[in-house]
């Protein structure tokens, strides 16, 4: 299938919702071309997004269902675990797929904002899988370990664009949610989190206003979760 072909299906399994086969699409795109441009960047991060969080909110219904009053008995608990281990293995399948397209065009796509945004995607997949597994076990220690490397080459490359740039903010909010959600590390979130949210701030009005819209919506979720974390500790 050519390339146009492939991104117009991919398009068009968008507008329908069928996530699955835009990923398809989007990953085959991926393999015939090591260039993506950000619209085609940006669809192959949807497509996953939407596959992946859709399993990342079933896995929570799951762990929730073992607080609830007489419920994780007998059957249901057997049939609660097998749901809960189908979907961990989904969302390893399909972080360990994205993950494998987003090293190929970390390698291959130049520029800072291709290099913040594959590093970035790398990480959040890495924490994806870490999240799921029991805390101090060697698979998820390795994870979150990746999720490090990753998140530090993603940071580090973002300090060549703009403060209040949102792929640079989008850094700063994963990365912070990271430390505080799977690492345990109170303070560096946020401390990581203050700084990225005061350097966009200070240079806020100097931001390319195509790009304001996105970057306040961050800043507003950064500025929520050091709400609550600094509730926390």
């Amino acid at each position: 299938m050519s390339n146009s072909k492939l991104l117009t299906m991919a398009r068009m399994a968008e507008a329908a919702e069928r996530f699955s086969d835009m990923a398809k699409y989007m990953t085959k795109l991926a393999q015939q071309k090591n260039q993506f441009y950000v619209e085609e960047r940006n669809m192959l991060s949807v497509a996953y997004k939407n596959l992946v969080g859709a399993r990342r909110s079933s896995w929570r219904t799951c762990r929730g269902l073992g607080s609830a009053p007489g419920y994780y008995t007998g059957l249901n608990q057997e049939c609660v675990s097998e749901m809960q281990k189908k979907i961990e293995r989904e969302i390893e399948q399909l972080s360990n797929e994205v993950s494998t397209v987003a090293e190929q065009l970390l390698a291959t796509n130049d520029g800072a904002d291709n290099k913040v945004f594959y590093a970035k995607m790398i990480g959040d997949y890495s924490k994806y899988r870490a999240e799921i597994l029991a805390p101090g076990t060697p698979a998820r220690n390795k994870l979150a370990s990746k999720a490090t490397k990753f998140y530090e080459h993603a940071l580090k490359a973002s300090n060549a664009l703009h403060a209040a740039h949102p792929t640079r903010l989008a850094v700063y909010l994963n990365y912070s949610t990271f430390l505080f959600d799977v690492a345990n590390k109170s303070k560096e979130a946020c401390d990581l989190a203050v700084k990225g949210f005061d350097a966009a701030i200070e240079q806020l009005d100097s931001m390319n206003q195509s790009y304001y819209k996105d970057s306040t919506l961050i800043l507003g979720l950064i500025r929520d979760n050091l709400a609550i974390w600094r509730s926390r500790y």
